[in-house]
Formats: structure tokens, sequence, C-alpha cells
């Protein structure tokens, strides 16, 4: 017993933690910062694809899903029945609730 005591402190000697003194950093950088006071009077693009397809056409109306994303009804077509296709691939949404729907998959930004 009295030599496991013995090793565990030899070891705990070897690995004990020394202080190191590390050389400054400095890192520049510009912020780039915009101050909105009153948003009320300003047009804020949504990010929603939903909601952007839903101002362009008349026959798009929405469907709340979650805080972010509206999934879409097309002439009364909704959820599975309405393929959405990005760059030639299928997109589904992965929670059984629709709570992301295909279309929030989409930026609005990168649309053109």
């Amino acid at each position: 017993m009295n030599k496991k005591i013995y090793i565990s402190a030899i070891c705990a000697l070897a690995i004990s933690a020394s202080a190191t003194d590390l050389g400054t950093i400095e890192v520049a950088e510009e912020i780039n910062t915009k101050i909105v006071n009153d948003v009320s009077g300003e047009e804020v693009k949504s990010a929603d694809l939903a909601e952007a397809l839903s101002k362009k056409s008349p026959s798009i109306s929405l469907i709340r899903r979650s805080g972010i994303a509206n999934d879409i009804v097309l002439r009364g077509q909704k959820r599975d029945n309405i393929r959405v296709t990005i760059d030639d691939a299928v997109v589904c949404g992965a929670c059984m609730n629709r709570m992301d729907p295909p279309t929030s998959h989409v930026i609005t930004t990168n649309v053109d």
C-alpha cells in the first residue's frame, strides 16, 4: 500500500503544471455596425422564402409553422403535394410537424 502512495506522489510531482508566459496577440479588425433606432419606418426584408413568394403571387397563401418559417399553400395544395427543388435537388422538411418546411431551407437573399 505504501508503495502505491509513493509511486503516485512521484507521478504527481512529475506531471505538475508550471506557468508559461505567452506573447501578446493583437487583433486588428474594423467593426461594421449599423445602429437602427426606428424600424417602423424601414421595410425589413424577411429571410423566409415562403413570405417572399406570397407577396409575389396572389395564389400562394401561408400557414405559420414556427417563429421564422411559413408553409405555403398553392391553389389549395399543401404539404408534400408541393415539390420544392433547389438546384435540381428535392428538399424535404425534417420535422414531422412541419416546423421546418422545405421553403425555410432557402434564404431570400440567395434567390435571383
